[in-house]
């Protein structure tokens, strides 16, 4: 008897199961074993047995991140409810300003330049019999941009001038020329040009 949860296969078990009701969570729920026999001048006795049953831990890793070569991330991890009071960040070749603060940043090693990183929150405690929990956050780190305008030209008055040898890497997709008074004519060629 005892507590607001019910008994598997029932409460006359002796070895019973049982199963707490939600409400108990985060408590000490009293149960107790009484004796119902034999009839006569004896009368009943029972024992208790305290059950504590701890909040479940619940860690959250926070959303995914695009960061660019020579960032850091900075994470933004959560404790979402539970008993969960300490953490500790793993994954990556990089490194943690601190792997036990909600909110550290990760600097990636230079050979995850350009790849996706997978890091891993998880609870520490409670101690107990609550199983550790863990979630994670996509880093996706791209290369930096890189650009070339070419070399420093000298032209005559009434001339163009083809920047032939500007130059692009790393993440660029797109480039946008300004500056001066002039125009920019688009200049493609191919094999019949050269």
């Amino acid at each position: 008897s005892g507590g607001l949860g019910t008994f598997a296969p029932n409460a006359t078990t002796l070895n019973a199961t049982y199963n707490p009701d939600p409400s108990e969570v985060g408590s000490t729920v009293t149960l107790t074993l009484t004796t119902n026999d034999p009839a006569g001048p004896c009368i009943a006795v029972s024992d208790q047995i305290d059950i504590i049953i701890n909040d479940a831990p619940e860690v959250f890793a926070g959303g995914d991140q695009t960061i660019c070569e020579g960032d850091v991330a900075l994470l933004s991890g959560a404790t979402t409810g539970g008993s969960t009071s300490t953490i500790t960040w793993t994954g990556g070749l990089g490194s943690f300003d601190n792997v036990n603060l909600l909110n550290a940043t990760y600097t990636p090693d230079p050979s995850e330049i350009g790849s996706v990183v997978i890091l891993t929150i998880t609870s520490d405690d409670p101690t107990g019999p609550c199983d550790p929990v863990s979630d994670q956050i996509r880093i996706t780190i791209n290369k930096a941009p890189e650009v070339f305008a070419g070399i420093d030209k000298t032209i005559c008055e009434g001339e163009s001038y083809l920047i032939g040898d500007a130059t692009t890497g790393g993440s660029t997709t797109a480039i946008t020329w300004s500056g001066g008074l002039g125009t920019c004519l688009l200049y493609t060629s191919d094999a019949a040009d050269d």
